[in-house]
């Protein structure tokens, strides 16, 4: 079982590496390798707990943290990413942790620095 503070630090972790990601272009070709529920699951998780800002300061909304991470990562946009992020937490039947318990698994438990990377695969 993970401390508050363990979890804080995972959640802040994980915001700065969504934050990093999302400056990327998509020329760069980085492709998700996981669910696309993970991933709107990941945004919303970062997008609730510290939601980012933009050059501006002015918070981004998730839909637009969404469509950043589909196309930094050639992931089809969902139609209703909400939705898919409504789903992912109520999984009824599934044996599935959420995505952030994950996350904190691999950064924890299997002492990755950036879990985030492990889930990302790049095409040249």
């Amino acid at each position: 079982m993970l401390s508050k503070e363990q979890r804080d630090s995972a959640r802040r972790i994980m915001a700065q590496q969504l934050g990093q990601l999302l400056t990327r272009n998509p020329a760069e070709n980085l492709y998700w390798t996981e669910s696309k529920t993970d991933l709107m699951e990941l945004v919303y998780d970062v997008y609730m707990a510290e939601s980012p800002v933009d050059r501006l300061g002015r918070p981004y909304s998730f839909s637009e943290m969404a469509r950043r991470a589909c196309t930094v990562l050639h992931v089809p946009m969902p139609k209703n990413p909400y939705a898919m992020v409504y789903n992912a937490r109520e999984r009824k039947g599934v044996k599935q942790k959420s995505f952030f318990s994950r996350y904190c698994w691999l950064m924890y438990c299997r002492h990755s620095r950036n879990p985030l990377y492990a889930m990302i695969r790049c095409m040249r």
